[in-house]
C-alpha cells in the first residue's frame, strides 16, 4: 500500500492522488486518507505486535516527507496508523507521531487501522483491556476507530473517568467537519445531481484507457516492436495471465461491467488478420494446471508447440490477488506475506525458459 520506497516519488504520487480525489470545488468529492502512520515496513506477520525503532534522520528523511506534504501541500482530510509501535509507542496513539500533524498544520481527523486499537491490548501488551485501549487511543488524538473498541468501550472509558467528554466532542467536531466538507450535512452538493448513468460512459471509459497506454512501461525493445500486422500469419499468446481476469482486478477492486484481457484484445485486434493460438503455459505457482494430471508442468508441451508454429509469441506472466496481498487476506490463501524472493514463481520459470 505505497507507491515505492521513494521518498520523494511518493510525495509526488501522493499529492496528485489526493488532489484527484479530493477535487477543487466547494465540496470535497472524496476524503483522501494517507496511510499508515508510520514505520509501516516491519515483518507483515508481526505487525499486531511489531516495534519499529526508527532514528529521527530515518523519520526525517524516509518515513514522514511523503506525509507532510500530503498535508502541508495537499490538504489531505485524513492519515491513518500503522498496526506496529514505532519507537514503542503504538502508531494509534502515539504522542511523537500526532505531534508530527499539530506541527505540519493537519486539521481533518485521523483513524485507526482496522482493529489496531485491539492490537494494544491483545498484540503490544501496553494496555490491560478494551477500555484502557480506548481510552488511550481518543486522548491521543485518534478520532474514529476502524474495529470495534470505541463502540463497546469508549462510553464506559468516559464513565470511568479515562476520558473527558470534550475529548469525545473534539473528536466528533473533526469527523463531522469531514461529513459537512464532503457536503453529507446541510444542503448536499452538485455531485448529488450526478445520474448513474454517466457510470462506464464513453467519456470515463476513454479516461481509462488513456490511463492503462500511458501506465504501461517498456523496459526494452530490439526492434521487435511494434509487431508488423501485414507479416504475421500467426500469433502464439502463451501464460498464466494471459487470459486472467482476476490479474486484471487487483485487490480492493470493484466490478467493471466488462473485462478484455491481453488474450482478448489481440484476438479482437487481428480478427480476420490473422490467427491467434492460444496456452495457459503453466499454473500461476502450482507444478500443473489440472489437478487430475500425472505429470508436472502438464501445460508445457502444448505452449511449446503452439510456440513453434506462431510467427510471433506474446508471454504473459506474473501474479494476481491469490499472491499479493496482505497478512490475513481472505482472498489470498497463498501469498498474503511478505515475499521470500522477487522472482516469479518456478513453474512460471521453466514456462519462460522453454
Amino acid at each position: 500500500e505505497t507507491f515505492g520506497e521513494d521518498p520523494v516519488l511518493t510525495a509526488e504520487t501522493g499529492k496528485a492522488y489526493v488532489r484527484g480525489l479530493q477535487g477543487k470545488g466547494e465540496t470535497m468529492k472524496a476524503a483522501a486518507c494517507a496511510k499508515h502512520f508510520a514505520v509501516h515496513s516491519g515483518p507483515e506477520k508481526l505487525r499486531h505486535e511489531f516495534n519499529a525503532t526508527a532514528s529521527k534522520k530515518d523519520m526525517a528523511e524516509t518515513y514522514l516527507p511523503a506525509f507532510e506534504e500530503l498535508i502541508r501541500e495537499a490538504k489531505v482530510e485524513s492519515v491513518m496508523g500503522a498496526y506496529n509501535r514505532t519507537n514503542g509507542q503504538p502508531c494509534c496513539a502515539s504522542t511523537e507521531l500526532m505531534g508530527y500533524l499539530k506541527q505540519w498544520g493537519f486539521e481533518g481527523h485521523f483513524v485507526s487501522d482496522c482493529w489496531a486499537i485491539r492490537d494494544f491490548h491483545e498484540g503490544h501488551h501496553v494496555t490491560e483491556n478494551e477500555v484502557q485501549s480506548a481510552a488511550m487511543a481518543v486522548n491521543a488524538g485518534c478520532d474514529l476507530n476502524c474495529g470495534c473498541t470505541y463502540d463497546n468501550k469508549l462510553y464506559a472509558a468516559v464513565q470511568m473517568g479515562l476520558v473527558e467528554p470534550d475529548t469525545v466532542r473534539r473528536a466528533a467536531v473533526h469527523l463531522f467537519t469531514t461529513r459537512y466538507m464532503l457536503g453529507i450535512l446541510g444542503e448536499g452538493s452538485e455531485y448529488d445531481s450526478i445520474p448513474y448513468t454517466v457510470v462506464e460512459g464513453e467519456e470515463h471509459l476513454a479516461k481509462a484507457r488513456q490511463a492503462g497506454y500511458e501506465g504501461c512501461v517498456l523496459l526494452k525493445n530490439d526492434g521487435m516492436l511494434p509487431l508488423d500486422e501485414s507479416k504475421l500469419k500467426t500469433v502464439g499468446v502463451i501464460g498464466p495471465n494471459a487470459d486472467s481476469r482476476r490479474a486484471l482486478m487487483g485487490n480492493y477492486h470493484g466490478t467493471a461491467s466488462r473485462y478484455i484481457t491481453v488474450q482478448e484484445g489481440i484476438q479482437d485486434a487481428l480478427a480476420g488478420k490473422a490467427r491467434v493460438l492460444c496456452s495457459e503455459g503453466s499454473h500461476l505457482y502450482f507444478d500443473k494446471v489440472d489437478n487430475l494430471s500425472q505429470f508436472h508442468d502438464d501445460r508445457l508441451a502444448e505452449a511449446l508447440t503452439v510456440a513453434e508454429n506462431s510467427d510471433a509469441v506474446v508471454l504473459v506472466v506474473g501474479m494476481d490477488e491469490t499472491m499479493e496481498g496482505e497478512q490475513g487476506d481472505t482472498g489470498n490463501p497463498f501469498g498474503s506475506d511478505d515475499k521470500a524472493r522477487l522472482l516469479l514463481p518456478d513453474p512460471q520459470q521453466r514456462l519462460m525458459n522453454a
